[in-house]
């Protein structure tokens, strides 16, 4: 028998896989961008991302080509807005750099689950990991050589990369700092664009540049991203995507009877409609309020506030590109 070329709920194939595996590559950034790489297991990618292991194994290999994936996504996207901060900032090499740092620190500030894969867990992650970053940061690098048209002071050659090292470090401490409420981006702007700019063009030029730096990103109105943690699993029952869209169907008033859910969610068995409903009725999810035996399902308040905990929020552009110009 030929494979269908259809999903479940009649789209084709190839847009399923694709769906799933943004789902996927999302779900992945927001456990290692919360909790670190050491704690995005398989089954804590599955559980964000409402997916079986099955399917994880389907379409990647397993956690670490899913993690390298999203590392390198999140860094080139953290070079892309920093290089384009750089050049937008005219044609004075200390003014470029002091532009660059404020772009990519907005960048950080808005997404913190970048910030955190790009910072630390591309440290704690491994040799692989490291590599990835080497590669991606090597543009920054070949911008901050630029530094030595023209310079003042005496930078040793092939400095670039320690810079960046420095960088990552300060940034590292900026993030653990936030946690404890205690970061100044201001304050941040100003130490990065002094260190990369004092080697090049001595003391009093960096002094200037960031000073400058930190009275331009104190003036920025950084909005954060933020994401919602997954509701626990209840009574045994994790919230699988099918088990999400049943729940959703019911409480969004398109369906109230099994058979009704059944071909809202796209489920063609009536064996497995029923198998979930009642699933997430002995979970407390939902409740039968036919008469006289019959299936009418209602949502509770524990179903409701668990489909208000799974709300993601929409996957960052970057990470959509990523998704689609990788492949297995």
């Amino acid at each position: 028998m030929r494979r269908s070329l259809r999903g479940s709920q009649g789209r084709p194939r190839h847009e399923v896989v694709a769906a799933q595996r943004v789902r996927l590559l999302h779900a992945m950034l927001l456990v290692a961008g919360e909790d670190g790489y050491a704690a995005a297991s398989v089954e804590r990618v599955c559980a964000r991302a409402g997916m079986s292991r099955k399917t994880v194994y389907e379409l990647f290999k397993g956690r670490d080509e899913l993690f390298a994936l999203v590392l390198r996504a999140a860094i080139e996207e953290t070079c892309a807005v920093t290089a384009a901060g750089y050049e937008a900032g005219g044609p004075s090499w200390p003014r470029r750099v002091r532009s660059g740092v404020v772009a990519g620190l907005a960048l950080v500030e808005r997404d913190p689950h970048l910030a955190r894969v790009c910072v630390l867990e591309s440290v704690a992650a491994g040799r692989a990991a490291r590599e990835i970053l080497r590669a991606s940061v090597a543009p920054l690098v070949a911008r901050i050589a630029e530094g030595g048209s023209g310079a003042v002071a005496t930078a040793p050659d092939n400095i670039g990369p320690a810079l960046l090292g420095s960088v990552q470090a300060i940034v590292g401490e900026h993030l653990d700092n936030r946690e404890r409420g205690e970061s100044d981006l201001a304050d941040l702007a100003r130490r990065i664009t002094f260190l990369i700019v004092a080697p090049y063009r001595g003391a009093a030029t960096a002094r200037r540049e960031a000073e400058a730096a930190a009275r331009e990103m104190a003036g920025l109105a950084v909005e954060r991203r933020t994401a919602r943690r997954p509701f626990p699993e209840l009574a045994g029952l994790a919230l699988t995507d099918r088990r999400r869209r049943c729940l959703a169907a019911v409480a969004e008033g398109a369906a109230a009877r099994s058979l009704a859910v059944a071909e809202v969610v796209g489920i063609a068995h009536p064996a497995q409609v029923y198998r979930i409903l009642h699933h997430l009725e002995d979970a407390g999810l939902l409740t039968n309020v036919g008469a006289r035996g019959a299936h009418e399902w209602a949502v509770t308040a524990t179903g409701l506030a668990a489909l208000k905990a799974l709300e993601r929020p929409a996957e960052p552009e970057w990470l959509l590109r990523a998704a689609s110009a990788s492949t297995r």
